[in-house]
């Protein structure tokens, strides 16, 4: 496990960034929707997901289409599941604070009596701001909060699957080639 963080630091230092910007740009986009607009909130929540799963794409794109580089090579082992490991490995703070959410929650053991708990529910409001839309609109359960990261999760490890396969979505949408 540690060598596979040391080995690939530079792409989850990148996508630790991406989450980064992601959250804080949707936080401002959250801080500009008034709590009582559940639709436009919806709306803001599923853009502000779709943006960090964009940024995450690209990213785990390059990654797939370079690991089938140096597979292609010799000089690296074909991993098609080296995706999913990265966007998991990039998720560990989010659960981190979600477990830590959850036992402070009122359905949870310490049922918000300590400040830590309410220190770890700040940031984990800010860290994953572009899912707290989304979940406010689905329900008040704290157990949401465990399903928030999923898709960018899977969409990743199809994002690197498709560097790997060399497949791109623009070449999907644009037609075959014609010849001239």
């Amino acid at each position: 496990m540690l060598n596979f963080l040391r080995d690939n630091s530079r792409i989850l230092s990148k996508l630790l960034f991406y989450q980064f910007g992601a959250a804080f740009f949707s936080g401002m986009m959250i801080l500009a929707v008034p709590d009582n607009s559940t639709t436009l909130g919806l709306v803001i929540g599923i853009f502000c997901a779709f943006f960090l799963v964009f940024l995450n794409h690209i990213v785990l794109w390059e990654e797939g289409a370079t690991c089938r580089l140096r597979a292609d090579a010799g000089r690296a082992a074909y991993n098609p599941l080296k995706g999913l490991y990265l966007m998991l490995a990039v998720n560990i703070p989010n659960y981190f604070l979600t477990v830590l959410y959850i036992l402070g929650s009122k359905s949870g053991p310490f049922a918000w009596d300590s400040v830590i708990l309410k220190i770890a529910t700040a940031i984990m409001m800010f860290w994953e701001a572009m899912y707290v839309r989304v979940v406010q609109a689905i329900g008040e359960n704290p157990f949401l909060w465990l399903l928030a990261p999923v898709p960018a999760i899977l969409l990743g490890f199809i994002s690197y699957w498709l560097g790997l396969a060399n497949c791109r979505a623009a070449g999907v949408l644009s037609g075959p080639k014609v010849e001239k």
